[in-house]
């Protein structure tokens, strides 16, 4: 039900080796999407949904000081610049028990909370015989929604984005809470614009891996952290 059609392999671009791989791999398991998510898809596709939460975190110690690295110093500069504090890692909270998210590949955990997790309620007031199958439906760009992993234009900030989209549960007072306009953060500066081009490189080399493993597995194994360049 879930499974995406195998779509044709595209001609290798300059500089897009992580993209080729992707398509490859993509492929090989005969889907966009990772084997964990196709089984809990299968498994919960008619689950009623409940409640439904966007959370966000702050990235990763590591990952800022990565990209501070990979800048020589320009992260942190920009960022006091534009008065940003911190940088987040958006994910989905469904029904208080499942976590899903887009890092180098979409990936769905059970949900623990944690201390530095914001949280807003998406109302489904509306929606009272939402399902979870219904949030994936008709996704309008699936080589997009399920890979093409980018830090600055197809991270987990859009990820979240397209899915409240895509099921009309979005309102404006969403948006700021979701999305950081990473592209005013690097607009300006060719340092740091390599850097999100090479986080983008190794996070799709990263998926492609963990996706090759999961199918490998049957869905059993997944890389625990993944590519989460900038989750």
């Amino acid at each position: 039900m879930f499974k995406v059609p195998q779509k044709k392999r595209y001609k290798l671009k300059k500089y897009d080796i992580g993209g080729d791989v992707d398509t490859a791999t993509n492929q090989i398991i005969g889907s966009l999407i990772p084997t964990t998510v196709q089984n809990w898809m299968r498994a919960n596709a008619n689950v009623p949904i409940t409640s439904l939460q966007v959370a966000r975190s702050p990235i990763k110690t590591y990952v800022n000081i990565a990209l501070q690295l990979m800048s020589a110093g320009k992260f942190d500069e920009v960022k006091r610049k534009l008065n940003i504090d911190k940088l987040y890692h958006l994910f989905i909270i469904i029904n208080n028990k499942w976590r899903i998210e887009k890092n180098d590949v979409v990936k769905v955990q059970e949900f623990k909370n944690t201390p530095d997790t914001d949280k807003i309620d998406i109302d489904l007031s509306n929606f009272p015989n939402l399902q979870i199958k219904d949030l994936f439906y008709n996704i309008p760009n699936v080589r997009n929604f399920w890979g093409n992993y980018d830090p600055v234009k197809n991270n987990c900030q859009d990820w979240v984005l397209t899915v409240l989209r895509n099921s009309t549960l979005i309102t404006p007072e969403h948006i700021p809470f979701i999305k950081q306009d990473i592209e005013s953060i690097i607009k300006d500066e060719p340092q740091l614009k390599q850097s999100f081009k090479n986080a983008s490189l190794i996070a799709r080399l990263a998926g492609s891996a963990n996706k090759l493993l999961q199918w490998a597995s049957l869905g059993n194994l997944q890389f625990e952290v993944g590519g989460q360049v900038l989750e």
